[in-house]
């Protein structure tokens, strides 16, 4: 196998990279941990799917990165203490609708009844309408923010391919 087509490079570089962190700020070194190891972890697994090891099986680089950042999700709804505060004002600033006393309202008091988005004060009108714009409008800044964290590890190692489609 040629050294340079191994993705264990990839892997290795990643972890070169990630010691990197040692000289990053404290406050931001969890936050950069997580998303860095759900990558590292997507390379491990299709690094040993190419050498037969594992099992090919579709999307599961998508399911396993959703599963690493899971818990960013659960903290920011039920343990916002969990998150550096900057780092969780950040997601209530992405996310547009959400304040802490809306997510205190919807996931964290407990309550007698299920409670919509539309009737913690979310919105007014159709929950499914509502999604759909929120959709709609999540696009462009996420976009702004992901294609050039997904889009780095193209143009560094396989920028070859990559200009030469």
């Amino acid at each position: 196998m040629n050294l340079l087509q191994d993705d264990w490079n990839s892997a290795i570089a990643g972890g070169v990279a990630g010691l990197a962190m040692v000289v990053e700020d404290r406050t931001r070194r969890r936050i950069y941990c997580l998303f860095a190891i759900a990558r590292a972890v997507g390379a491990m697994v299709t690094t040993l799917v190419k050498r037969g090891v594992l099992p090919s099986v579709p999307y599961s680089e998508t399911a396993l990165f959703c599963w690493c950042t899971s818990f960013l999700v659960y903290c920011t709804a039920l343990k916002p203490q969990y998150l550096f505060t900057g780092y969780y004002k950040s997601v209530l600033k992405w996310s547009r609708d959400y304040t802490d006393d809306k997510l205190k309202r919807l996931f964290r008091n407990p309550g007698p009844e299920f409670l919509t988005c539309a009737e913690a004060g979310l919105h007014d009108g159709s929950c499914t309408v509502h999604a759909m714009k929120d959709l709609a409008q999540s696009i462009p800044p996420f976009a702004k923010l992901y294609l050039p964290i997904h889009l780095a590890p193209v143009i560094f190692f396989k920028y070859k391919q990559f200009f030469k489609r």
